[in-house]
């Protein structure tokens, strides 16, 4: 008899794990693929667009067709019936609803200018009365803040002389003046 010690023998050897070269192979054909087929779609756009479209529509409209193919008597007849309703729902979109949304539409446009008049002339100014009446004096420090900065000298002031010249106040600037070679120069 053997005794199985530490080093007997070994069971089924643990599935060594992926390289990584092997899961970017994986990687690169899944996302191969789609970034494939991006890439023609975005290339031949105009030409798989349509043909996009109708299987989205296929798609959509073949559970449909197959509840009503037996109760309408086959599959051509429940197609049929079906491009008749979209074909309906299309007539009365275009012929009812879009003529009514294209006159809301040029009236909203038409009269804008008078409501955004009547708004700055009557409603506007009654929500400032009530906010001044609801918030006394929130809004007055604001006016009296612009009031003070309009009331402050500036720091250049420049006054036309009686000779035609003008004369320069820097007051509280802290420029210099000085000439240099027939003209001035600030710093």
């Amino acid at each position: 008899m053997s005794e199985s010690g530490e080093g007997g023998a070994e069971g089924p050897r643990p599935r060594p794990r992926d390289s990584f070269l092997a899961l970017m192979r994986r990687f690169s054909r899944l996302w191969g693929f789609l970034l494939f087929l991006l890439i023609v779609l975005v290339l031949f756009r105009r030409v798989v667009l349509p043909f996009a479209f109708g299987a989205l529509l296929a798609y959509l409209l073949v559970p449909l067709v197959r509840r009503m193919a037996p109760r309408v008597g086959g599959r051509v007849v429940a197609v049929l019936l079906i491009y008749l309703g979209l074909a309906g729902l299309l007539v009365g979109f275009f012929g009812g609803l879009l003529p009514g949304v294209v006159r809301d539409l040029s009236t909203l446009r038409e009269s804008t200018p008078a409501a955004v008049a009547r708004f700055n002339e009557d409603w506007l100014p009654r929500a400032s009365a009530w906010f001044d009446e609801t918030f006394p004096g929130l809004l007055d420090e604001d006016d009296t803040a612009a009031a003070e900065a309009e009331a402050l000298p500036s720091e250049i002031v420049v006054r036309p002389e009686a000779d035609g010249s003008y004369r320069v106040d820097l007051g509280e600037a802290r420029l210099e003046v000085r000439e240099s070679g027939g003209g001035w120069v600030v710093g």
